[in-house]
């Protein structure tokens, strides 16, 4: 697929996550999918931002203050702290803490 082409939204699931890091989902759907010429899916991975700051060890702290100082959406301000080359949050923590409005 060309990084160009309009996608569309064609088959959409939500399922838990076992034990052994499993998920379930219905593979005749998936069948179906391919006999009318899927080749190829993205799977995206959706969930709470906060919650997932969390979960991947960033200060909750400074989640709040980058969201609130610049005004970010909570997806945005998880993205920032996921990104690669972000300033090593104490760095980041004591620019934020001292910037004047």
């Amino acid at each position: 697929m060309n990084k160009n082409d309009i996608q569309s939204e064609i088959l959409q699931f939500e399922t838990e996550i076992d034990e052994d890091g499993n998920i379930h989902y219905s593979q005749e759907e998936f069948r179906k999918l391919k006999q009318v010429g899927f080749e190829k899916v993205t799977i995206k991975i959706f969930g709470l931002s906060k919650k997932a700051a969390r979960s991947l060890n960033f200060d909750s702290e400074l989640f709040e203050t980058i969201k609130e100082k610049q005004g970010l959406p909570e997806s945005v301000v998880l993205e920032f702290l996921n990104s690669k080359g972000s300033i090593k949050s104490e760095t980041l923590k004591n620019k934020l803490t001292n910037i004047s409005y």
